[in-house]
């Protein structure tokens, strides 16, 4: 069972007094320090970050650095400064009382056309804050909120350096204090500027087994040379690789082996000259691919950013059916089905060929009378489907004679095949034909499954029989069936023999649908409609957990205390600590059931990663379920750099049940990459499963002396007791 906003009583009355003690802040207080509460000028965290890289101490920030050589005389250039409230206490406030840029000319300089440096704009959020005279007053920071001040560079026609100062007045960063902080502004004579083009590498349309590259320039517009020092992949697709020739070697660097590189020896760009790599990419799915190149410099702001993007914006085929299967048909009479080609991409799908490649009976044939053009497609006629449009063609029956029967006693299938050539990323699309010659008239079972041959877990499929038919008669019953991965205990809702059921895929793997109709005079299908389903986690990192309770009778079952309940916990070892609570007694505290470090149960959707809403960088837990099986999932689609995440089960409550036998994958990117099968838990037992590294994607099992799980027993964090 999924919980949503109505958990059990029992684990929100174990949360009570964690809840209770972050909202009263201690003791209570109006955040001046009277009253025994806590003093709200203590909590806020002043961070000053130089076109957009932070400084560790705010004291030593800077400098605001202008390359003069990056614009012609009478132009202006624009940088940006942030200075951030980095607390995220609630309720901590940054009183910004002022904020000052101080420039005088040099010594000889003529700025008829205005001060070479000036403070000319402020925002706050999406709000502007009016500068005046190079200075703004009076704002004030919440948690984790920032002002953007812009600061314009004018190039004179001279050889004078120029520089300012920027001074930030705080009224509140300690108890008993102002504090006043500030930073050089520079335009200095020589500085090297790289400009990177394109600055995203796009690949429209790369079919299977093709690989094609472009070029990625690097040109120093500046006036001093340029220092490439190495690069490092982000969050990219296995499929893209970076290439880089000499005279005496050649290097290829993919993101499945490094991570980042150190170029040995350093590049070098003298000014005004470039130097050339080669992005190549070699798809191994249709998926669109993406990811970042960083290359690092010796500028001011030493990171540059390219984008990787490909097969964005491609045709995509959909065969309806997959499989066309005519099951059981009377000797001598033509059957025929309809097959739909649909455009499912972003661009038009051409259509370049449909024939019968395999039909060893000829008891097969295609018609093309509703295609356009009514005539089958080639390279010289090629149709073209628009997107999001279709094509129909339709499939004949005729068997000559009756189906022999196989070893098994069951009739042997009639079987051809179509071949569809066209634009897509596949650009050969088989799809099998099935029959059986029959002289006994028994009705026919036809499926369909709403969603699709491959979804993501979680995905609630619609399964529809309503194109089953008898010859004669109606269909009266109908029943579904289900080969399904281990650990899955989905059911079909509301019954396997309602004739349009539901059937959730909780969990990563092959399931083979199957449905069996009978007709009035109860005979059944003579053989049933069979589909296969992929179920593929779409994120970077996917985590699925799985148990088995050997004494719950019936796993599938739901309601409070119905079955065991396990849970999933996924941290962020980085920032989970602190937590002032050692369950394992090694010394160290522990980052389970860390707040916010810890997505769980209490906390299935921590903000970990930007500020930025639309930035998919949090993880999520999907799925909790309290009473037997699972499974539970846990999804980040953009993992953060330099970061260790980690894996943990804890039985929740056995519920009286007994002790449960725990399985957890995973998944990195949609590959499987570790699996661990049935460890024994007992009630409140902490299993600390696994660590993954980012962005090496490196999974390690952790484990303790002798190569036992690490499993502490009778784990009850003081804030979280069943």
């Amino acid at each position: 069972m999924i919980r949503n906003a109505a958990m059990t009583v029992a684990r929100l009355a174990s949360v009570a007094g964690l809840a209770l003690a972050v909202a009263c802040g201690g003791g209570g207080g109006d955040g001046s320090g009277g009253g025994g509460g806590a003093d709200l000028s203590t909590k806020a965290q002043l961070q000053i970050a130089i076109a957009g890289t932070p400084a560790n101490d705010p004291e030593n920030a800077g400098p605001l650095a202008f390359d003069k050589g990056a614009v012609a005389d009478g132009g202006t250039l624009e940088r940006n400064f942030t200075v951030r409230n980095a607390s995220a206490v609630s309720g901590s406030v940054l009183v910004l009382q002022n904020i000052t840029l101080t420039y005088t000319a040099p010594d000889g300089a003529v700025e008829a056309e205005g001060p070479a440096l000036s403070m000319v704009a402020a925002k706050h959020g999406d709000t502007d804050v009016a500068v005046a005279n190079n200075s703004l007053a009076g704002v004030r920071l919440g948690p984790n909120e920032s002002l953007e001040v812009t600061v314009r560079y004018r190039r004179y026609a001279d050889t004078l350096a120029r520089n300012a100062y920027v001074s930030i007045f705080s009224g509140n960063v300690s108890p008993d204090s102002h504090a006043e902080v500030g930073f050089v502004v520079d335009v200095g004579s020589a500085f090297p500027v790289a400009l990177i083009t394109p600055s995203v590498v796009e690949f429209p349309l790369v079919a299977a087994g093709e690989s094609k590259s472009r070029e990625l320039k690097v040109t120093n517009t500046g006036s001093a040379p340029l220092e490439l020092k190495g690069f490092e992949f982000v969050s990219t697709h296995p499929d893209f690789a970076l290439l880089y020739s000499t005279a005496d070697s050649q290097n290829i660097w993919n993101p499945e082996d490094v991570d980042a590189v150190t170029f040995d020896p350093i590049i070098t760009v003298a000014p005004g000259t470039s130097v050339a790599f080669n992005v190549q990419f070699t798809p191994e799915t249709p998926d669109p691919a993406q990811g970042q190149l960083i290359f690092t410099t010796n500028e001011a702001v030493p990171q540059q950013t390219v984008g990787l993007l490909a097969n964005a914006n491609r045709p995509c085929i959909e065969v309806i059916p997959s499989t066309v299967q005519f099951g059981a048909k009377l000797v001598g009479q033509t059957a025929v089905l309809p097959v739909e080609v649909k455009s499912c991409g972003t661009k038009d799908l051409e259509i370049t060929g449909i024939v019968l490649t395999d039909n060893p009976t000829g008891n097969y044939g295609l018609n093309f009378e509703a295609f356009p053009g009514a005539a089958a497609p080639s390279a010289e006629t090629a149709v073209a489907v628009p997107i999001g449009e279709k094509a129909t063609f339709t499939v004949q029956y005729t068997p000559a004679i009756e189906s022999p029967l196989g070893e098994d006693g069951k009739p042997v299938f009639d079987s051809a095949t179509i071949t569809i050539t066209s634009n897509a990323f596949e650009t050969t699309v088989t799809v099998p034909i099935t029959g059986i010659g029959s002289t006994v008239v028994c009705p026919t079972a036809v499926g369909k499954i709403q969603e699709g041959e491959q979804v993501i877990p979680q995905t609630n499929l619609h399964l529809f029989s309503d194109g089953s038919f008898a010859p004669a008669g109606e269909i009266v019953k109908r029943e579904w069936s289900v080969d399904q991965p281990p650990g899955s205990a989905s059911v079909f809702i509301p019954s396997k023999t309602f004739p349009n059921p539901t059937f959730e895929t909780n969990v990563a793997g092959t399931y083979v649908f199957k449905l069996n109709v009978w007709d009035e005079e109860n005979v059944q299908s003579c053989v049933p409609w069979e589909q296969t389903v992929l179920v593929v986690p779409d994120e970077a990192i996917h985590v699925e957990l799985v148990w088995h309770t050997p004494n719950d009778p019936d796993e599938t079952d739901e309601g409070a205390e119905a079955g065991s309940d396990v849970d999933l916990h996924f941290v962020h070892t980085k920032f989970a600590v602190g937590s002032a609570f050692d369950g394992d007694k090694d010394g160290k505290d522990d980052p389970w059931f860390h707040q916010p470090y810890d997505c769980f149960w209490f906390n299935p959707e921590p903000n970990w990663g930007t500020f930025d809403p639309a930035a998919d960088d949090d993880p999520s837990l999907d799925r909790d379920d309290t009473d037997g099986a699972g499974p539970e999932n846990l999804n980040l689609n953009v993992p953060q750099n330099g970061v260790t995440y980690g894996v943990g089960v804890h039985y929740w409550s056995d519920h009286e049940f007994g002790d449960a036998y725990a399985t957890v994958r995973i998944y990195i990117y949609s590959n499987l990459v570790f699996e661990v099968k049935d460890v024994r838990l007992s009630n409140l037992d902490m299993w600390d499963v696994a660590t993954i590294d980012w962005p090496s994607a490196a999974v390690k099992l952790v484990d303790v002396a002798g190569g036992q799980y690490k499993i502490t027993q009778g784990y009850q964090n003081p804030y979280f007791t069943p």
